[in-house]
């Protein structure tokens, strides 16, 4: 017979809630193995386990609900039956068994809350593990429990009738806080926020699943002793040192620095210390820590915060949540509002093992984590075990594996440096060093000439009467090309033009105009391309900006370029340049500002094009259509690569570039062979050029190449090459050869000549994995900006140890294969309602849905002032369903980043220079409808209430009962409300994920009614609740 036992505390409601709401996971179990050398007794150990039942009360408990509240209730001992499982396994396969044994979710209702299992291994070692659910161990209990089943195992395996141990401890009574606690911890939890996401993290789902992996390495003893070194030298206690790091690991990897932890403190009071039960407070500490300060000083902050807790305890983190609209400012919010990182000193290991019995006893992963992290530390007789519980839906196990690293590193890096300024001290190992060394290996020499000039006029020396240029089908010769090069270097002279000068040419891409930037070179001066179809104010701009005198080919202009045609004179070499002078300026577009000149010198271009010549084996047989306009940078490798190395240069008219069909016949009838576009272009051009592209050899770049568009250009049958660089560092300063079983893609390594480097704010080199700002040195690096020497100082920076490194402002992280992965601009970053949201990872999982070909997203102000997300989406077919892509990007987003606004276009805009236009995309958002199609009148009068509060809460009298609620600018504060109001008209609880799961009327109503409809639908477990923790 059961009897109601002691009442539960808020720890273990919150426990226990917490099984009701993941009844399917033992996300509360705690497990340990023993190892023992060879066979274990069944029968003994079945009794041994029988009589652990018997002796604590707290094993013989169940937890059902007793009038709407969970209750404890005891069974006698003579009326449990407890039982040992028993299993085979391997050495290979016993991780995964115990793992799936310890993960099983107990019966809180009937079941006992503790189990053990016995598995027996092919080799003769036998494995016994015990799991308990958190409501009746902690850390101190189960390390009792373990102890007390081996000796009664033991004992009765002698044949002892008793253990000889001594009476159990009696369960202390939990005394209640005072008030003076509990308003000391409000204070200290005033203001916080749920989350802390770091930098290089998935965010949480809405709904999570709790999946979790488990990592530990040993601190070396040498990082042990500097440690004990500082602890002594700052007069605290190990575990003060060692939870600093933590906050410190948090920190540099973008939590704080305002941070909170939850920190778990011995809650059992003298004398107890082996009784059973959940005696653990976990406490939300607090500590606002200064990068600008020393390690030292955040230990003293650390400390000050750590004994405050002391004095002010019995207050653990479940009871001081719940209430504020900050509860739901995620949807996944629920399970750990106060934080998510967890830190736990255990001074005395349950795996500390016995080294006299030869058994050893470790900790058993259960696959699952309550928090986004938890680090636990601890001492086994000589050693000091860090132990990294993580969630798999928010870290990669990768990842996980260098913070562990990380924290080492900072440990040792702290205890050598404490008054180092925390944000300065290097936390990369080893590893990270060795490769950033060797991916940045690139060096070589080039051989021939040392200019671009130099290798067009040795080839055309060389074979002059072979195609260069092919225009409209008029074919220039090498011979013809170099000799109206030559002529248009003695018209410049005649004009003034001398070594120094800037010439802008404003012709079309054409033969005479490659020629012209040829004779530029000749006469010793740099180009400037020039847009006549700009605004007259910028053209002006440019022109007086560079100070520039002369324009070939504008309008109205008096210098002319020539035309290869009218000259066949016999070759005669072009002067050779000097690397290091200007070989032209291109004017940046100018996003923020008037557009700032930046000049490339012919060693810069030199670079990149002997580079590519090799990657593609560049020759004689290839052609290379010029594509793109000449005033965007990457149209310079189109002309001068194949002219370099003795293809030909295919002239693209601008009314083909935006006509797929006849672009396709045009590359096919040139037999074209390397082809160069950006990732906009090729959205239009791959559907109709199908296996047409198939041998071609493919560069995409100027913006971030999607999975999606990948696999069809691989599809195709070409060889995919994905390139990056700014214009600052020359066309293109990384390269990744896409393969199809690529799990990702990169923007490769950097090119000939080139390093890339990943830095912090302080312009110091990150850790592998960690997202920093991408910054390039080398051969590739412009001399800087025209007539803007203080932008020129803070982009082009002399790093002390680096060199002169160019700041490209674009986010990116190394990954541990050497490949450099883009994760946005920094200037597309935006913030909207405390969330940072990267809008090129909104577009990515907007295009990962199969009726998607490109995506654009764009932050924009709402009719109400609040701002809102806007998708414009490009079908990849015959259209896609705005309800369906709202649907996918819940799945693939957290609620904050999902569009309110969703558009479907023919085709996104485009800045002259081949890119998205997101300016003009901003300018067409009055038009985008929250919704369309004809109204939909509501079903019943549960659904006509449910209309009418849509309208209310988003102040929109036109909406009906399929409005999607986050489409119609409804946000998940703004649903938080709506719960409240939708569980007065629907008469039942309402939760914030059932918004998200039904978001509109009908929806909602029909889930009310199937709810109503089903047997035991109304129960207690549909409260809200915060997860806890414990050691």
């Amino acid at each position: 017979m059961a009897l109601p036992g002691p009442p539960l505390g808020p720890h273990e409601e919150a426990l226990w809630l917490l099984q009701r709401l993941a009844p399917d996971r033992g996300v509360s179990n705690v497990a340990v193995s023993v190892t023992v050398p060879g066979a274990v007794r069944w029968w003994s150990l079945n009794e041994a386990f029988g009589w652990l039942v018997a002796r604590h009360e707290p094993l013989r408990s169940t937890f059902p609900l007793v009038d709407g509240r969970p209750t404890r209730m005891v069974t006698a001992a003579a009326e449990v039956t407890a039982g040992v499982d028993v299993a085979m396994s391997t050495a290979d396969d016993a991780a995964a068994d115990l793992r799936r044994y310890a993960g099983e979710p107990f019966d809180l209702d009937a079941g006992l809350p503790v189990r053990v299992g016995l598995f027996t291994l092919a080799d003769g070692r036998s494995l016994i593990c015990l799991v308990a659910h958190h409501l009746v161990v902690d850390h101190s209990a189960l390390r009792v429990l373990v102890t007390e089943l081996m000796a009664a195992y033991q004992a009765f395996a002698d044949g002892r009738d008793d253990p000889g141990l001594p009476p159990p401890a009696a369960v202390p009574v939990v005394e209640p806080p005072s008030d003076e606690a509990v308003r000391y911890w409000r204070d200290q939890v005033a203001g916080t926020r749920p989350g802390m996401q770091l930098r290089d993290t998935r965010p949480a789902p809405a709904v999570p699943t709790f999946a979790g992996d488990c990592l530990t390495c040993e601190i070396p003893s040498d990082t042990l002793a500097a440690v004990d070194t500082l602890r002594r030298e700052l007069r605290v206690t190990p575990n003060i040192v060692l939870l600093s790091a933590y906050y410190l690991l948090l920190l540099r990897q973008g939590a704080g620095p305002d941070m909170a932890v939850g920190v778990m403190l011995n809650a059992r009071p003298p004398g107890a210390e082996r009784a059973l039960g959940y005696r653990v407070d976990t406490v939300p500490l607090r500590v606002r820590a200064d990068p600008d300060a020393g390690f030292a000083d955040l230990v003293a902050a650390v400390r000050d915060a750590f004994l405050a807790a002391l004095a002010h305890p019995r207050v653990s983190y479940e009871s001081l949540t719940g209430g504020g609209e900050d509860d739901a400012a995620e949807p996944g919010a629920w399970r750990a509002r106060l934080f998510r990182h967890l830190f736990n000193f255990r001074p005395t290991a349950v795996t500390a093992g016995d080294p006299a019995t030869g058994l050893e006893v470790s900790h058993v992963d259960t696959g699952l984590a309550r928090f986004d992290l938890e680090l636990s530390i601890d001492v086994n007789h000589d050693r000091t075990l860090c132990q990294l519980v993580f969630s798999t839906e928010v870290h990669d196990r990768d990842q996980a594996g260098r913070y562990l690293a990380q924290y080492v590193a900072l440990l040792r890096a702290a205890a050598a440096a404490p008054g180092e300024p925390v944000r300065r001290l290097d936390m990369r190992t080893p590893a990270d060093h060795a490769l950033t060394d060797r991916i940045n290996r690139t060096d070589r020499r080039w051989p021939g000439p040392a200019t671009v000039a130099g290798l067009v006029s040795r080839q055309a020396l060389s074979t002059p009467d072979d195609p260069a240029v092919v225009d409209a089908g008029v074919t220039t010769t090498y011979r013809r090309l170099l000799a109206a090069a030559n002529a248009m270097r003695e018209r410049l002279a005649r004009h003034g033009v001398g070594a120094g000068d800037v010439v802008a040419v404003a012709g079309p891409r054409s033969a005479r105009t490659a020629a012209a930037l040829l004779g530029i070179w000749a006469a010793g001066a740099a180009y400037l391309p020039l847009d006549p179809g700009l605004p007259a104010a910028r053209v002006r701009h440019q022109l007086t900006d560079s100070g520039c005198q002369w324009v070939v080919d504008g309008p109205g202009s008096a210098l002319g370029s020539v035309d290869p045609a009218d000259c066949a004179a016999d070759p005669a070499p072009l002067p050779e340049p000097d690397p290091a002078a200007p070989a032209y300026l291109i004017y940046t577009s100018g996003s923020s500002g008037p557009p700032k000149g930046v000049r490339l010198t012919h060693g810069n271009l030199r670079n990149v094009v002997g580079h590519f010549a090799e990657l593609l084996a560049a020759g004689a047989d290839d052609a290379m259509p010029w594509l793109t306009t000449l005033t965007f940078d990457i149209s310079a490798l189109e002309l001068w690569l194949p002219l370099a190395t003795g293809g030909r240069v295919v002239v693209v008219p601008d009314d083909l570039r935006a006509d797929p069909r006849a672009l396709t016949e045009l590359l096919a009838k040139e037999r074209v062979t390397v082809v160069q576009a950006t990732p906009t272009t090729w959205r239009r051009l791959a559907p109709e050029a199908g296996r047409q592209l198939h041998g071609l050899r493919v560069l995409c770049g100027g913006e971030p190449l999607s999975p999606a568009l990948a696999r069809q250009l691989l599809d195709a049958g070409c060889r995919l090459y994905n390139v990056y660089g700014p214009t600052e560092t020359t066309i293109w300063s990384t390269v990744a050869d896409i393969e199809p079983d690529d799990d990702q893609v990169t923007v490769g390594r950097p090119i000939a000549n080139t390093r890339v480097h990943v830095l912090d704010d302080d312009l110091a080199e990150v850790p592998t994995g960690q997202q920093g700002e991408l910054c390039i040195g080398g051969d590739g690096v412009a001399l800087g900006y025209v007539n803007l020497p203080a932008q020129t100082a803070a982009a082009f920076h002399e790093h002390p140890r680096l060199g002169r490194i160019y700041r490209t402002g674009d986010v990116a992280r190394l990954r541990p294969d050497g490949s450099l992965e883009l994760l946005g601009r920094r200037d597309r970053q935006v913030k909207l309602r405390a969330h940072r949201i990267e809008l090129g990872e909104v577009e990515s999982a907007l295009e990962t849905h199969p009726a998607v070909r490109a995506a654009a997203v764009i932050m924009v102000p709402a009719d109400d002032g609040e701002d809102v997300l806007a998708a414009f989406v490009v079908p990849d077919g015959d259209g896609c369903d705005r309800e369906d892509l709202w649907r996918h990007a819940t799945e693939q987003l957290p609620g904050y980043a999902v569009p309110a606004r969703i558009a479907v276009l023919d085709r996104l805009p485009e800045t002259p220079s081949g890119k998205v236009d997101h300016r003009h995309l901003a300018a067409m958002t009055d038009g985008v409808p929250a919704r369309s199609g004809r109204p939909v009148e509501p079903a019943d009068e549960l659904t006509g209430r449910l209309v009418e509060l849509w309208r209310t809460v988003l102040a929109l009298p036109g909406l009906d009962a399929d409005a999607n609620f986050f489409l119609s600018g409804g946000h998940s504060l703004r649903a938080l409300e709506l719960a409240a109001r939708a569980s007065e008209v629907c008469g039942e609880r309402i939760e914030l994920l059932t918004i998200f799961q039904a978001p509109t009327p009908a929806r909602l109503a029909g889930l009310v009614r199937q709810r109503r409809e089903a047997p035991g639908a109304r129960d207690a477990t549909t409260r809200g609740a915060t997860c806890p923790h414990d050691g």
